[in-house]
């Protein structure tokens, strides 16, 4: 059982869709529509962000950015700018999945 610890409607509306949806993907799809998708590297859970070019609800360009990033980690030693990029922002360099 699901309880509301506010009458607010958004959490109406959130609950409602747990009785419609069944995908842990699609409810998590709705959420980021209703709540927006936070800070992805940060502490923020919800709230939306702008960025330049692209917009996390579009998951086709998602697919296109993962393929495009997985032929050029590849070839990483073609690309060291990226390289020394990725070595900075993340430590060491982490295996695809």
């Amino acid at each position: 059982m699901l309880f509301m610890s506010n009458n607010s409607r958004n959490a109406y509306n959130r609950l409602k869709n747990l009785e419609i949806y069944s995908s842990g993907l699609d409810l998590a799809e709705i959420d980021m529509k209703i709540r927006g998708q936070g800070d992805v590297y940060g502490i923020m859970q919800h709230g939306y962000k702008t960025f330049k070019i692209a917009d996390l609800s579009n998951l086709a360009l998602i697919e296109k950015a993962k393929s495009a990033a997985q032929e050029i980690y590849k070839e990483l030693e073609l690309y060291p700018k990226i390289k020394e990029k990725l070595a900075k922002s993340h430590g060491k360099m982490v295996e695809m999945n």
